[in-house]
């Protein structure tokens, strides 16, 4: 493959879409023979011709919705919705009742940190090994035991027995869950438009954290009216627990390995 400079593209952000979507087929056969630098503007280049050519990205961002909002990009909405919350409502709890600085704050969301690390280092072996839908049901499975376990803190518990625990499992389902329902979401869209199929993954993520922490928030609201921080909290808590749920059911419905599991 005869990969040639491009000038330097005006408008980054625009063609961030048609790289994304179109860098893989163009540079994935020939990798060994396309130079670093100048791949991604060959992918570019041949990007641009087929995001102009035949349906409007922006109606196929609909038709898709339409078709996967209900499962899997719904998964993708509802993860984050869960995430979103329970950080929040950590540090709510560190501070407000445990009586933790800011820095303390931030400091005891490194046990979560930590299970996202080790875990990183070994999900790209289980899922060859057990396919994305075993993998990702068994994350959400944890991300939905981890918010529950959470959701049961109260004024009396310290950092080791209320959130330490939680952190740790809430790590592990994290990244057990956001590779293998990537992997699925993207694999599942059409080659001509995973371009929009990516921007739509991303969307859902963002509307899934503003949209959990609302519904949240506003469950933490009520409850505080008529009981306790702590209380209000765990209420909150306990109504985010619905998010990994539905997502857990939907995932496991809906999902179509991608890889063949082989041990």
């Amino acid at each position: 493959m005869a990969c040639r400079l491009l000038p330097p593209p005006v408008g980054g952000a625009g063609r961030l879409r048609p790289l994304i979507r179109t860098c893989q087929p163009a540079c994935a056969s020939n990798y060994s023979r396309c130079c670093p630098v100048s791949a991604p503007h060959a992918c570019l280049g041949r990007g641009r011709p087929r995001e102009t050519s035949g349906a409007s990205s922006h109606a196929y961002i609909v038709a898709y919705a339409g078709k996967w909002l209900a499962c899997l990009t719904g998964v993708r909405l509802l993860i984050p919705a869960g995430q979103a919350g329970f950080l929040y409502f950590a540090a709510l709890f560190t501070q407000n009742v445990l009586g933790f600085t800011p820095l303390q704050t931030g400091l005891s969301v490194l046990p979560f940190s930590a299970a996202l690390l080790v875990m990183n280092l070994l999900t790209g072996r289980l899922v060859p090994r057990n396919g994305e839908r075993i993998i990702g049901s068994l994350g959400m499975s944890a991300l939905l035991a981890g918010l529950l376990w959470m959701s049961r803190i109260d004024a009396a518990d310290t950092f080791a027995s209320g959130l330490l625990g939680p952190f740790v499992l809430l790590g592990i389902g994290a990244d057990l869950t956001v590779a293998p329902l990537t992997a699925v979401i993207m694999h599942q869209a059409p080659p001509a438009h995973l371009g929009a199929a990516c921007s739509l993954n991303q969307a859902m993520q963002q509307l899934g954290g503003a949209l959990g922490l609302a519904v949240m928030t506003t469950v933490y609201g009520a409850a505080a009216a008529g009981a306790g921080e702590a209380r209000a909290i765990a209420t909150a808590l306990t109504a985010g627990v619905v998010f990994p749920l539905l997502a857990l059911t939907l995932f496991a419905t809906w999902a179509r390995p991608t890889t063949t599991p082989h041990s």
